[in-house]
Parts: structure tokens; sequence; C-alpha cells
């Protein structure tokens, strides 16, 4: 009986000391996971300044990104916001990781704004698809972010119709 009870009292002290660092890890992870996938928005936008020109037509990326969802090996995302930075004028991605702190990335060459000025706030596990226009002009060309609308008419407060030329014309929400 008294075997039983120190197993017992062994295994909860061993469980009370690994537990913040199990945290501590969920908390790295999803911070990790959700950087990896906002480089990805990052690296789209940089490629739509570095090979495109701003017409009317614009020239467009979509992006998907998924949040992880809170489970053992992710703490859960609260919000992702996406705007512009008031100091470098480029954009700005902020994030916070549920329990964990907020983390900011600017992105001081990428001139990034949304479709009204507003910032974009992605909440939910759900993906998250997002359209990235070039707009402007030659010399002040700016990547406009709106969330995609698909066909069943789901839409974020960002988007718009446009016409896709590549497919017959056919009119496209984002």
């Amino acid at each position: 009986m008294i075997r039983v009870v120190l197993a017992v009292l062994l295994t909860t002290a061993l469980l009370g000391a690994s537990l913040p660092a199990i945290d501590e890890a969920r908390l790295e992870h999803t911070e990790t996971t959700v950087g990896t996938e906002l480089r990805g928005l990052e690296r789209a936008a940089t490629d739509l300044l570095d090979t495109d020109v701003p017409t009317e037509d614009g020239a467009r990326r979509v992006v998907e990104i998924r949040l992880p969802a809170r489970s053992w090996s992710d703490a859960g995302v609260d919000a992702v916001t996406i705007g512009q930075s008031r100091t470098s004028g480029g954009g700005r991605l902020t994030w916070t990781a549920t329990g964990g702190r907020q983390r900011v990335r600017h992105l001081p060459g990428v001139p990034l704004r949304t479709g009204d000025g507003t910032p974009l706030t992605l909440e939910g596990t759900e993906r998250h698809r997002l359209v990235l226009s070039l707009d402007g002009n030659r010399t002040a060309p700016v990547v406009t972010v709106r969330t995609f609308t698909s066909d069943d008419g789901t839409s974020g407060a960002h988007a718009t119709v446009v016409t896709d030329r590549r497919r017959s014309g056919r009119r496209v929400r984002v």
C-alpha cells in the first residue's frame, strides 16, 4: 500500500515539474509555425514587388495561411493582424500565441496595405486565403491584401470582384 502511495506521489511530482516545460514548448512551436506561415506571405509580397509592374488589371498572388489549433503540440493562436506599419511605412505582421506574448514583424521594404486601410485580423484555425495585389504606380507600388471570397459567398470585409482573364473571363471574388 505504501508503495502505491509513493508511486502516485512521485508521478504527481514529476508531472507537476514537467508541465511548465511542456507549455513553453507548445508556445515556442506555435510561434515558430505562425512565423513560418507569415514568411510565406512576406515572400509572396516581395516577389510581387520585384517581378511585376502595377497595372489596372494588377498582378496577384494567392497565399494560404493556416493558424494552428490548440492541441498537445500547439498553444493555439489568439489572432494574426496584417497591416501598415506606422513607423516604417512598410508592412506590419502581428500575432499572439494563446498564453504568449505579442510578436511583431516589420516589413520595411514592403509597402503593405489592406483594402480599406484598417488592419486585417485573422482568427480561427481554418485556412485563411489571402489575395495580394500590386496597386499604385511604377514609382510607388503598393501591395494590397484582401481576404479571398469563395464561390459559396463567404467573404471578408476586404473582398472585391475581379475578372480572371486567364479563365475565359470568369468573374472571381477576391
